[in-house]
């Protein structure tokens, strides 16, 4: 028994480093930290000139914003890349061959899961990198807070990653697998952005707009349950207040949802089999 758990985890880890090798030596991985750095660095330089300019600190966590910010792009990176990574292999006929060797469904769903996670430690560590070298230059301090935000985003990416992975059983094609994952996303956003803006109006019980908003604070009462961004936000509260029972919740939601996810991938590829 402990030789073939030994034999299916060398399996698995084979697959997600042969699949890890691939984007190491790609540029997707690079445009995406090297694009993420641009944008934290003008969102730090703003702050830094408001600083000055007002002659105040106005945060004691500086950093655990824009590293917020830095990895909630990369989780979408990442989610992207698991969505496309099986229907990839669908469309270039790959899929199949690999079921010829001794790998069976749930080491092929775990290791394209593996490759995600190791893909984010790659990140993680250049941001790591960065973020010490701008404190170093500015003066920023980095907190507690950064810390926790890492693990935090540890955790997002850990769902983003199995989230993509079902749905890349899902579909047949890369295409269809994009157009899913940007349909799931920004519908998720919509509903929030919807109900914020028509809640901050000053609507007629009877109006229509007020029904509307009704119908999308019942959609997003269902809908944030699942939603990755209402954990990390709720997380990044948590940190802010120093309650460690709220982060607990949070982090252990999503290990629950990543393993709830990566269970019906094996389901949903068992179910279609590996011909799609």
């Amino acid at each position: 028994m402990a030789v073939t758990s030994h034999r299916k985890w060398h399996t698995i880890w084979i697959l997600a480093r042969r699949e890890l090798r691939s984007s190491v030596y790609g540029l997707g991985l690079y445009l995406t930290m090297f694009g993420t750095m641009v944008i934290i660095y003008y969102f730090l330089r703003n702050y830094l000139g408001g600083v000055q300019e007002d002659r105040i600190l106005i945060t004691s966590s500086p950093l655990d914003a824009p590293l917020f910010l830095a990895m909630g792009i990369s989780s979408i990176y990442l989610a992207i890349a698991a969505t496309l990574s099986i229907a990839r292999e669908k469309d270039q006929n790959t899929i199949e061959v690999l079921f010829y060797g001794p790998i069976n469904y749930l080491s092929f769903i775990l290791s394209k899961y593996l490759k995600g996670i190791l893909e984010f430690l790659i990140i993680a560590a250049f941001f790591v990198l960065y973020f010490i070298a701008f404190s170093l230059l500015t003066n920023l301090g980095i907190s507690f807070g950064f810390v926790q935000t890492l693990v935090l985003s540890l955790f997002l990416a850990s769902y983003m990653i199995s989230f993509g992975v079902l749905l890349s059983t899902l579909t047949n094609n890369v295409r269809n697998a994009v157009l899913v994952f940007l349909g799931v996303m920004l519908g998720l956003v919509a509903i929030q952005l919807s109900y914020t803006v028509l809640d901050g109006m000053k609507l007629a019980t009877s109006s229509s707009l007020a029904y509307i908003r009704d119908t999308l604070e019942v959609l997003l009462n269902i809908t944030k349950w699942v939603s990755p961004y209402y954990y990390f936000t709720r997380g990044m509260d948590a940190i802010s207040l120093g309650s460690g029972r709220i982060y607990l919740i949070n982090t252990a939601s999503y290990v629950v949802l990543s393993a709830i996810f990566l269970g019906l991938s094996m389901f949903s590829l068992q179910r279609k089999g590996v011909k799609g």
